[in-house]
């Protein structure tokens, strides 16, 4: 979380300091949009968050071969589909299957169809919390006594005092800004490949999709998509979960 701490001189000016010291308006300014822009760009500098989906019947896989087809006949031939094909036969690879380049479908075990978008994006609206340091410090106090003694003698007089007390840390406002927000999407389904090319049979053993919010930015994002649609793959039959990757620098 971002934290600005306000603090309040003896002359009672304003300021915005780490050591306590008043800094000027100018670089108050400054510093404000500069925690600011770091706070919205912040989901392209910490880890991807993605949350997958799974479903297989997929056992016995290691040995076994496979060929990356995009389900979008369309992507097939792009150079971006090409790179996000090499991450996703990466990660199985670890896992000791045998990605095949598609020419060689016909003597592969298995088809993995793969696609990937993202969408418009929408607008939301948030907040940073400004804190400050409210309350404390000295007081002073002054009055009249009057009184009478064990003896019965009357007496009056004044007094003078000071007290201290120390300041709390309460939130005293608030920076609101506005972002783009997208929703970025892989899916991956594996197939049977002999069951499709000579039966026309849609066998599938694996089904399973990664989905994850933040900027436009896809081809940073999307190897941190792959590692977690296939993390410990092929995983538990109908799990969901949400787990965390960096981008690509």
């Amino acid at each position: 979380m971002v934290r600005l701490i306000w603090n309040v001189d003896p002359r009672g000016r304003v300021g915005c300091s780490s050591r306590g010291g008043v800094m000027s308006s100018h670089l108050r300014a400054v510093g404000a949009v500069f925690l600011l822009s770091l706070f919205v760009s912040g989901c392209a500098a910490f880890n991807v968050t993605s949350t997958v989906s799974r479903f297989h019947e997929f056992e016995g896989r290691r040995g076994r071969t496979l060929a990356i087809i995009a389900s979008d006949p369309a992507k097939d031939e792009s150079l971006e589909f090409k790179r996000y094909a090499a991450l996703v036969a990466s990660e199985l690879l670890k896992y000791g299957l045998e990605v095949r380049p598609k020419d060689g479908v016909n003597a592969c075990d298995y088809i993995l169809f793969m696609d990937y978008a993202i969408d418009m994006g929408k607008t939301i609206t948030m907040s940073i919390p400004i804190y400050g340091r409210v309350g404390g410090g000295t007081s002073y106090q002054s009055g009249f006594v009057s009184g009478r003694s064990s003896s019965g003698r009357s007496f009056t007089g004044t007094y003078t005092g000071t007290s201290w007390s120390a300041p709390q840390t309460a939130m005293v406002g608030s920076i609101p800004y506005s972002a783009r927000e997208f929703t970025r999407v892989l899916q991956a389904e594996i197939v049977e490949r002999e069951a499709l090319q000579e039966r026309g049979e849609v066998k599938r053993v694996f089904e399973g999709r990664a989905i994850s919010m933040g900027t436009s930015q896809l081809p940073r994002v999307m190897r941190g998509m792959v590692q977690a649609l296939f993390e410990r793959f092929p995983g538990r039959n109908g799990e969901t979960f949400t787990t965390f990757y960096p981008p690509d620098d």
